[in-house]
């Protein structure tokens, strides 16, 4: 598991006064971007089992691929 995941901090709200200011949504994309480099990271954490429900073939991307789907520029 990461360490993000086992620390305390991983409870906390992951938002920001940045985020809710003007400009806030350049930092949301900035965020997820970040998340999307330790993506593979973040679903081992998840568990056994993902490869099952991550197969992009419904809702979801398939379990090797990052995608923010809110993304209006896409």
């Amino acid at each position: 598991m990461c360490a993000c995941l086992r620390s305390a901090d991983a409870l906390r709200p992951r938002h920001t006064k940045s985020m809710r200011s003007n400009g806030g949504y350049e930092v949301i994309k900035e965020a997820i971007q970040k998340l999307g480099l330790r993506h593979k990271e973040h679903i081992a954490a998840y568990g056994e089992g993902n490869e099952r429900r991550l197969t992009g073939r419904h809702e979801t991307a398939d379990i090797n691929t990052f995608v923010w789907v809110r993304d209006p520029d896409r």
